[in-house]
């Protein structure tokens, strides 16, 4: 099952596609969720990078189940990965839209 992974901005509260993340069928529709917050941290490297890093070492974070829609942000002629995902961001799966909260996700829209 398909899950899109919107983050939050900052300064505006708009919702920006950053990634697809392709869950297990097999899990219900928490653990599809989490399945794609957990693909989406950057842990040990850069869950928006591709399969090795910058500096040309393997990525531990990326995941074929991942599909990274938003360009990478650059300043200064440097690129950097996307955040973590994290607490106001927004999580489609099917026609509902779940915003991550402090602990698990609570629905915002769709049934």
């Amino acid at each position: 099952m398909q899950v899109t992974v919107r983050h939050r901005d900052f300064e505006t509260g708009a919702q920006k596609l950053v990634a697809i993340v392709q869950a297990p069928s097999e899990l219900d529709l928490n653990g599809q969720l989490e399945f794609a917050w957990v693909k989406t941290q950057n842990i040990d490297g850069s869950w928006s990078y591709g399969p090795t890093l910058p500096g040309g070492e393997r990525n531990p974070d990326f995941s074929d189940a991942v599909r990274v829609i938003a360009p990478l942000p650059e300043l200064n002629g440097r690129r950097y990965g996307h955040r973590s995902s994290m607490v106001g961001d927004h999580f489609t799966l099917g026609a509902a839209v779940y915003r991550c909260a402090q602990i698990g996700f609570e629905k915002v829209i769709g049934q």
